[in-house]
C-alpha cells in the first residue's frame, strides 16, 4: 500500500512530517486547566467546548493530545472566543507579547483560584469589597513606582 500525499500511515499513527504543533497542544490543555465554566471548580470536558464551537469532542481529544495538524483558523477563533482568551493566542506564529499577556492572565486566574476559600470567607464577614479596594489601590501605587511596563 502507498503512502499518499499527506495521508497517514494506516495504523492511524502520525508521520513526523505530520506532527501537530507541540505549542497549541499546551496552550488548549493551558485553557482547560485554568478556565473554568461559570468560575466554578469543574472544568470544561471536551465535549463541552466541542459543542460550543462545533466540532466533536473527538476533535477536541485529539487536539489535546496532539493528534491533530492544522486546526483551520475557523476553529482557532472559536476556541479562544468560548475561552475568552485574545485572538490570535493560538495562531501557530503567534506575537510573543499577545502570548505573553495572556499567559500571565491565566497565572493571575490560576493564582485567585487558588485563593478562592480566603475570599469567600472575607465575602461572609462583609470585608470583601474593601480588602479588593486596597489591593488595587497597592497594585496602582507600586505600578506608579514602577514606571510605564511594555505592553
Amino acid at each position: 500500500m502507498s503512502d499518499s500525499g499527506g495521508m497517514s500511515p494506516p495504523t492511524g499513527e502520525l508521520r513526523e512530517a505530520d506532527a501537530a504543533d507541540p505549542v497549541l497542544t499546551q496552550k488548549i490543555n493551558k485553557l482547560f486547566a485554568t478556565i473554568r465554566p461559570g468560575g466554578g471548580s469543574q472544568a470544561y470536558t471536551n465535549k463541552e467546548i466541542a459543542d460550543r464551537v462545533g466540532v466533536t469532542d473527538s476533535y477536541i481529544h485529539y487536539l489535546r493530545r496532539g493528534k491533530r495538524v492544522n486546526p483551520s483558523d475557523r476553529l482557532l477563533r472559536n476556541l479562544e472566543k468560548c475561552f475568552g482568551v485574545e485572538r490570535g493566542y493560538l495562531d501557530p506564529q503567534a506575537d510573543p507579547v499577545l502570548e505573553g499577556k495572556v499567559d500571565r492572565q491565566l497565572a493571575m486566574l490560576e493564582g485567585l483560584r487558588e485563593h478562592l476559600p480566603v475570599l469567600d470567607r472575607l465575602r461572609e464577614r462583609g470585608v470583601l469589597g474593601e480588602v479588593l479596594q486596597e489591593c488595587v489601590l497597592r497594585l496602582e501605587s507600586r505600578d506608579a513606582d514602577d514606571g510605564p511596563r511594555p505592553n
